[in-house]
């Protein structure tokens, strides 16, 4: 006997309908299981620092110019915020300065000065800083140029 196939491009479909079903049963298992309360946590007591404010007045910043005298290790001016001083006359930068300090309780000062100048002139403003009660100073430096 003789067979025949019928000549023809059978289809073939992928039925899904039971992967579907069976991905939202999944969904729904894990909505129901998964717990979605929060946790809650404990209420903090953070601890207030006594007398402490935070306003404006407390950023307060003089800057000092300490100016050679051209290429010389001696001062030539220091120059601050608001005025102008010559090397004899720390005193006056340190009375200005402590003027300023009763004004601004928490006042900074950053100190630049050129680096030829001999540090024993330094240590004099320095000095005269201290001697106002200024308990911060930041000595400002530039990084060497590198090449």
């Amino acid at each position: 006997m003789r067979t025949t196939r019928a000549k023809g491009t059978g289809k073939i479909d992928l039925n899904l309908t039971s992967m579907l079903d069976v991905v939202f049963q999944l969904i729904v298992f894990f909505l129901l299981v998964t717990n979605f309360t929060t946790t809650e946590l404990p209420e903090l007591d953070p601890p207030q620092p006594d007398g402490y404010r935070i306003d404006g007045s407390q950023h307060a910043r003089v800057v000092v110019n300490v100016l050679p005298d051209g290429p010389g290790t001696h001062i030539r001016e220091i120059q601050t915020d608001y005025q102008r001083y010559e090397p004899d006359q720390l005193g006056a930068m340190t009375v200005a300065l402590r003027r300023k300090l009763e004004e601004q309780p928490y006042l900074k000062v950053d100190l630049r000065a050129d680096q030829g100048i001999d540090y024993r002139e330094m240590h004099r403003v320095m000095h005269a800083i201290n001697a106002a009660g200024v308990q911060h100073v930041r000595i400002v430096a530039r990084e060497p140029d590198e090449r």
